[in-house]
């Protein structure tokens, strides 16, 4: 009988966001003040407290939902300091709260909330983009249940509602701070093996017409993942025409969507993009040779098959050039 027992991999949820601003501690710290009074609002506090207000401030930050479970009281600073450096100086190891009161608060909490939530701030500064990445990690109360509870063998719960509630909170949670997320919320088991380079990501999230590839190849993403092939390569190639749009605009100055505003007579397809990248780009010639075949091919196949066998390969080559393209277009170079 197989078992019952949950998959971290599939149920703990990540994303990354940025924030622009100076990497400075004084930044840092303002961004974590507002951080932690959002969670408090939320029901959320925070775990791992630096005891002494010197020093540098720390990059980790580990919130635990306590809106309904009982948790143990904060230590004076005094105390926590002992029992952080003691006579040894070795650091005190955060333990699980096992109370009675506890166990009986997470036995009634609901599965599909984010039981624990761990922020890591990492310092970005690269050419004229300053600021923070923020990675996120949403660990769901079915999880801690079955860490710290006695669970039935026949234990049910849904995989799917758990995520997609987790995805929700952490994506409102931040967008009380304003901001959208870098990288859609996924789980390990959703990876796919390639992914788009976090460098990438960043410059796309920060020019006119980037954010819709992202959009794209993540929502192909997602549909590839729940094998809905014909969905996933429909995305993808949106998010070939939105990568060329994007260079176009930021490369050349050419504005193909402000032109096909001004005048309705004008009007770009596909087979428009890849004629106007040809010759003077930086576009490897496997990479340009995969861009045609699509122009001859792939936009007429998908308007007209849109049921029938996709072959999963010829989903992955698609996504395989996308990534190729934007590596191409957008990897820095010297003028």
């Amino acid at each position: 009988m197989p078992s019952n027992k949950p998959d971290p991999d599939e149920l703990i949820v990540k994303t990354q966001y940025f924030i622009s601003g100076e990497t400075s501690q004084a930044n840092l710290k303002q961004i974590q003040q507002e951080i932690i009074r959002i969670l408090q609002m939320e029901g959320y506090r925070q775990t791992d407290v630096d005891p002494l207000p010197i020093g540098p401030i720390q990059h980790t930050m580990d919130f635990r939902l306590f809106d309904g479970i009982p948790v143990e009281d904060q230590e004076s600073l005094t105390e926590k300091a002992k029992s952080l450096f003691g006579s040894s100086g070795n650091t005190r190891e955060v333990q699980d709260i096992t109370t009675d009161e506890f166990l009986e608060g997470l036995k009634k909490a609901r599965d599909d909330l984010p039981f624990r939530l761990v922020f890591h701030f990492k310092p970005y500064d690269e050419g004229d983009v300053e600021g923070y990445d923020i990675e996120i990690e949403s660990i769901p109360v079915l999880l801690q249940k079955y860490r710290q509870l006695p669970v039935r063998e026949d234990y049910s719960y849904n995989k799917k509602d758990i995520v997609s509630q987790n995805k929700r909170e952490v994506t409102r949670i931040m967008g009380r701070m304003g901001l959208e997320p870098l990288r859609e919320p996924y789980t390990e088991a959703e990876t796919l093996k390639t992914q788009l380079k976090q460098e990438y990501r960043r410059h796309l999230d920060s020019v006119e017409y980037g954010s819709n590839v992202l959009q794209y190849l993540d929502e192909g993403d997602t549909c590839f993942q729940r094998d809905l092939y014909h969905a996933a390569l429909n995305c993808y190639i949106h998010a070939l025409e939105w990568t060329i749009i994007t260079y176009l605009n930021e490369e050349r100055g050419k504005d193909v969507i402000e032109e096909q505003k001004e005048n309705e007579d004008t009007r770009y397809y596909f087979h428009h993009f890849v004629d106007l990248i040809q010759g003077d780009s930086p576009i490897k010639q496997t990479t340009m040779e995969s861009l045609q075949q699509y122009k001859d091919t792939e936009r007429h196949w998908i308007a007209h098959h849109r049921s029938g066998d996709l072959p999963e390969t010829r989903v992955e080559d698609v996504r395989e050039t996308l990534l190729n393209l934007i590596g191409e277009l957008f990897t820095p170079r010297d003028h």
